[in-house]
């Protein structure tokens, strides 16, 4: 009787679905987004909300798309699987799969999320057979878009991280050897053999005894495991190793903080759960951290999807109108600087739906527009699976929004480290290499560490140079020609560890010349 009971609620439920969804104004556009909105990580599903508004909000203001208005329908997954909710719990339709159901049968185009991989590994199946296309910009589990070509992401994919960092940790920073730290699940041990395959072979150190896994469903195997590694390495030199942190952002806080009891700092570097706004903002409920912004943070290494200080002008702008808007909300974040980094991403997919809908939407010569939501939401899928090269690239906040053909976004992973509780540029770099050299300076470059292979592709290394203008006077300003006079400085901060080497002899100003003789200036250091 309970199975009756229970399909009979579940086809009353879809049938007040169906009938609700037919009042939805055939004049709007919408787009849905699934993540979580409530319990333990419902401030990532805000922060989620706030992107993907913030850019529906520009948009609706601009006339919408072709005169329609463009709105969101939300839906809490619970940053759950179905498979993992206990029999008993109150909200069981809290999940992702029962979520990605639901959505099936609305009106929606296409899906914003899930936010995190295991979510959004069971959702996948679901839009695949129902054929929805869906944009993550936070779930980095390679298997998530491995043979699903209806999901997309934004943001690196695992294997490509792990891949950069391994890379970063003995070519860049120094280091002979690695421990590793990892949540058994398909973030952490994507993370953990991706990091450990990169690191045999381009010899970074790692024996198995140095690797330990935690499973959450086992009851004490996080403290176990975490007792075991600081006994490990109360007994081994801090300057020849460097823990690879692969967790999400919970435990690795309380893995933070038993390191810094140590009487020596360990070396740590991690992946973009240390990057997220939720990182912090639960870093910030521990009085130390509160008090000196910092106190455990400070020197961390991490990947980053997205940082502000090397961003184009589009970024600059994203964050004013989101600093605008949200600032209101008042918390320590605000005292020590908004971290963007998930509003950013969102507010990027929801960029890339709308232009893909967008397209779909265009009177096109020769093609007629789709009438039925299933063939619309495959010819938005194709328009997504058209953005395949930088040449039509969107330009999002981010970066260049382009996929492969494994709908993995193609761009750089930026390195960033902690400074006074949150994480700016590192000296150097590893971006996308846009045009292959020849054999010979390939061989050199990649001998030289200046290039390195990411799986199946290669980057190379680049130096950050920060810039700025200290002005000392402006005068005889001339309003009808549009010309005045300036004295200024112009300087460049740069990381210069061989001082005796110079780096940079001249620095050419292409587009300034003198009017009298049209000759190029050049800033000679």
């Amino acid at each position: 009787m309970k199975i009756i009971y229970g399909l009979i609620f579940l086809v009353a439920i879809g049938v007040i679905l169906i009938i609700g969804y037919r009042f939805f104004n055939k004049d709007t556009i919408y787009i849905a987004v699934a993540g979580p909105l409530t319990g333990d990580n419902a401030f990532y599903g805000k922060t989620m909300l706030q992107g993907v508004d913030l850019y529906l909000e520009k948009i609706n203001q601009a006339g919408g798309i072709y005169g329609k208005q463009v709105k969101r329908l939300q839906f809490d997954d619970g940053g759950r699987r179905c498979d993992r909710v206990p029999p008993n719990d109150p909200a069981p339709r809290k999940c992702a799969k029962e979520v990605a159901n639901q959505i099936s049968i609305s009106p929606a185009l296409a899906v914003i999320g899930h936010y995190s991989s295991e979510p959004s590994l069971e959702a996948a199946e679901v839009y695949k057979s129902k054929g929805i296309p869906v944009i993550t910009s936070t779930a980095t589990a390679d298997d998530i878009t491995k043979d699903n070509p209806w999901y997309f992401r934004v943001t690196f994919k695992d294997s490509d991280q792990a891949a950069v960092i391994a890379n970063y940790a003995h070519k860049i920073l120094g280091y002979k050897a690695s421990y590793i730290f990892y949540d058994n699940d398909s973030y952490g041990r994507g993370l953990k053999k991706s990091f450990s395959n990169t690191a045999s072979k381009i010899g970074l150190k790692i024996q198995n005894e140095h690797k330990w896994g935690f499973d959450q469903e086992q009851d004490n195997s996080f403290k176990n495991n975490l007792n075991q590694m600081i006994e490990t390495l109360k007994t081994f030199d801090e300057k020849e190793g460097i823990l690879f942190l692969a967790t999400h952002p919970t435990e690795a806080i309380k893995v933070i903080r038993e390191l810094r009891r140590l009487p020596y700092k360990l070396p740590i570097i991690s992946t973009d759960a240390l990057s997220s706004s939720g990182f912090r903002k639960i870093l910030n409920r521990y009085p130390q951290e509160k008090a000196f912004p910092g106190y455990y943070t400070d020197g961390i290494y991490v990947a980053s999807p997205f940082l502000l200080d090397i961003a184009g002008r589009q970024a600059q702008y994203f964050y004013q109108q989101y600093k605008k808007k949200y600032q209101m909300e008042k918390d320590r974040e605000t005292d020590i600087g908004i971290s963007v980094v998930t509003p950013a991403l969102y507010y990027d997919a929801t960029m890339v739906a709308v232009e893909a809908i967008k397209q779909m939407l265009a009177p096109q010569e020769g093609t007629e527009v789709a009438t039925h939501l299933e063939d619309q939401r495959k010819q938005v899928r194709n328009h997504l699976r058209q953005l395949s090269r930088l040449e039509n690239a969107v330009e999002g906040v981010t970066g260049s929004l382009y996929f492969d053909s494994n709908g993995d976004a193609i761009k750089s992973i930026p390195i960033g480290i902690y400074n006074k509780g949150k994480p700016v540029t590192a000296w150097y770099q590893y971006q996308p290499l846009t045009a292959m050299p020849e054999a010979n300076n390939l061989l050199r470059n990649i001998l030289n560490n200046n290039i390195i292979q990411v799986n199946d592709k290669f980057m190379q290394k680049a130096q950050v140079v920060y810039t700025g203008i200290d002005f000392n006077d402006i005068s005889e300003l001339d309003l009808n020609q549009s010309t005045y006079k300036a004295d200024f400085y112009v300087w460049f901060r740069f990381l210069q560890p061989n001082k005796t080497q110079q780096h940079f002899d001249y620095i050419d100003f292409i587009n300034i010349f003198d009017p009298k003789d049209n000759d190029i200036k050049k800033a000679v250091l």
